[in-house]
């Protein structure tokens, strides 16, 4: 053989093995990654009325500094697009300590949807960011949300009334629409803050819901949070049943199997931890909800 090509082959040879023994012994699975890291739903409070997992739900922080980079990389929509607002605060709960944001948003014709969210930040801190659901229903003059305070987002606190804050435009396309004239009762399961999404949903639509079923299912710690929000349901004809985590009492996905009247013209929409969302849609499926009628914002 060539002395040339024979030392050539050689070298070829050891460039291999050391690329294969220098690499890593396990790759990232990346949808373990990314789940591990963001909210499984938007503003779905995680709460001990849904079963326990490890999923975080509440307006989750991620822990890596977020950036308008990594915000499209991990598939939660367009960059955001700050801009400065002045926001009201007003103590909604105390335990858990949570905070209703009343704004003037600058971008109010980007809510089309009920179920849509903005990204939130203090004032040029990128490891604030949060990711909280519009309350409010389609073509209201402000934009109300109800956040559960966490270490990352105190600048929410009430130590002062009115803070700027930098503000995204509405992002995501929200729950679906169509599903409203195609069921005849209508169905929400969900927890905490994740009231919010779904608030503004039913609010949006309650001209096309009239007539129909509409049964809310809704855990929370204790009824110190959301009266003002559930008698507004029930003031447009939705049953609003509620199950308190603080007293014990079962899950709400648990309160809510076996309500569905009429499956093949029900429609469910879950805002909660992603096991809370598989019980109810493998319920569902058990009793004949039609495919694609268990839904979420997300």
């Amino acid at each position: 053989m060539n002395p040339l090509v024979f030392a050539t082959c050689w070298l070829s040879l050891f460039c291999i093995c050391s690329v294969t023994s220098f690499a890593p012994s396990k790759t990232l699975d990346p949808i373990s990654f990314v789940s591990s890291n963001f909210p499984i739903s938007i503003n779905a409070l995680s709460s001990p009325q849904t079963k326990p997992t490890t999923s975080l739900i509440q307006s989750t922080t991620p822990k890596f500094p977020p950036s308008r980079y990594s915000t499209k990389l991990y598939g939660w929509g367009p960059d955001p697009i700050w801009s400065i607002c002045s926001v009201s605060l007003t103590s909604s709960c105390s335990d858990p300590a949570i905070t209703k944001i009343n704004m003037a948003h600058d971008r109010p014709e980007g809510h089309t949807n009920g179920g849509q969210y903005v990204q939130m930040r203090a004032s040029g801190k990128e490891d604030t960011v949060g990711y909280y659901a519009i309350s409010t229903p389609v073509g209201s003059s402000s934009m109300d949300f109800y956040v559960k305070l966490n270490d990352n987002n105190q600048y929410l606190s009430l130590s002062s009334d009115t803070v700027s804050v930098e503000v995204s435009q509405v992002l995501g396309g929200g729950f679906n629409s169509d599903i409203v004239d195609s069921v005849d009762e209508l169905y929400v399961v969900c927890t905490g803050t994740g009231i919010a999404p779904c608030y503004s949903y039913l609010m949006s639509n309650k001209d096309r819901l009239k007539g129909k079923t509409i049964k809310v299912f809704w855990g929370t710690k204790t009824d110190s949070f959301g009266s003002d929000i559930a008698a507004s349901l029930e003031s447009v004809g939705a049953v609003v049943e509620r199950t308190y985590s603080g007293a014990k009492q079962p899950y709400v996905q648990d309160v809510f199997a076996g309500s569905i009247l009429t499956p093949s013209s029900a429609g469910v929409m879950v805002v909660g931890q992603k096991e809370m969302f598989e019980s109810v849609k493998s319920h569902c499926e058990d009793v004949g909800v039609g495919e694609g009628r268990v839904f979420s914002n997300f």
